[in-house]
């Protein structure tokens, strides 16, 4: 028979957070887990009448079932959800019927009680960047709950094309120098440095130096002196390189692109847009908001228009 004893849970278990809530669960088998699957969003806050507070378009869900007894979860502390990389924030809610939005919104305790038999299901907005990708993971013996939140992700449209460019290469080679004396050769063997004076003296009997070097190597038969130095040589290589000049942005999420190139726009990355502007007329051009994948434009005449939704991208009237 079943049991539908009540079993406490408390602060004093390694239960800190509430993704280890979770996986204790589902390690526990003593309780049956549904979680929802991957979904792209942009995680930007925005007001709800309905909620009458900010939420977003990531939404997480999960159902927890107890499958043999009543179990009462007791902490003090904030139970936290753990995403990685971090997000911004989240609010979290239970399934509650008597609630206008069906859901009952949760304090960061998580202090409830799973009542044996009863399907319990949550649901989490989650606030984070645009572009951010994030995975919530969970791994419990042969299971794996793994959902990912998807960023909206936007690429660069680029013109590949295959261009001859040069580049000189530098090097360095080892030599070996020699001088030879016609004078007066003088080695200093401690200093492994030669001297060169002229045959003839001065009035005052000294010699005029011609010539000095450190030296490896000499031969005082010949008077010559040798020694290494390095040079730097070079020579210039072809290479045959792809270069990818950018013509335009695509919205991978949503498919749709935007040629820039084709209408004379600069196309650029600004916070949350796409910013595209008329080289020539700076009174004509549109800005795409990546959260909504909405898109405002201004334009001059009706032609300029027609021209951009034909070439460039399909322009929202």
């Amino acid at each position: 028979m079943l049991s539908t004893k009540t079993k406490v849970i408390g602060a004093g278990t390694t239960i800190l957070t509430l993704t280890s809530l979770i996986l204790w669960m589902v390690a526990s088998n003593q309780f049956k887990l549904e979680v929802s699957g991957d979904i792209t969003c942009s995680g930007n806050a925005f007001y709800s009448e309905v909620f009458r507070r900010n939420i977003s378009d990531c939404q997480i869900f999960w159902n927890v079932t107890s499958i043999n007894a009543t179990y009462k979860f007791s902490n003090k502390n904030n139970t936290e959800l753990n995403f990685s990389p971090k997000v911004n924030g989240y609010d979290c809610y239970i399934k509650d019927g008597r609630y206008k939005t069906g859901y009952r919104p949760l304090d960061k305790t998580w202090n409830l009680t799973y009542r044996y038999g009863v399907k319990y299901e949550f649901m989490c907005f989650v606030f984070k960047e645009t572009r951010q990708t994030v995975k919530w993971s969970l791994f419990a013996a042969d299971k794996k709950v793994d959902p990912i939140l998807f960023g909206i992700n936007i690429s660069i449209i680029c013109d590949s094309k295959t261009k001859k460019t040069n580049k000189t290469i530098y090097y360095f080679e080892e030599i070996t120098k020699e001088y030879t004396c016609n004078g007066v050769a003088i080695v200093n063997n401690s200093i492994k440095t030669g001297f060169c004076y002229t045959n003839q003296t001065n009035t005052n009997g000294t010699r005029n130096l011609t010539f000095s070097h450190k030296f490896n190597s000499g031969n005082l038969t010949n008077k010559t002196i040798y020694w290494q130095e390095n040079i730097t040589l070079s020579y210039v290589d072809y290479i045959n390189a792809t270069v990818c000049p950018p013509t335009g942005f695509k919205d991978e999420t949503r498919g749709r692109s935007f040629y820039c190139s084709k209408c004379d726009f600069n196309c650029y990355l600004r916070g949350e847009y796409v910013i595209m502007e008329n080289n020539n007329d700076l009174n004509t051009g549109c800005a795409y908001h990546i959260p909504t994948g909405k898109s405002t434009c201004r334009f001059d005449s009706d032609s300029i228009k027609r021209r951009v939704k034909e070439n460039c991208y399909e322009v929202e009237t």
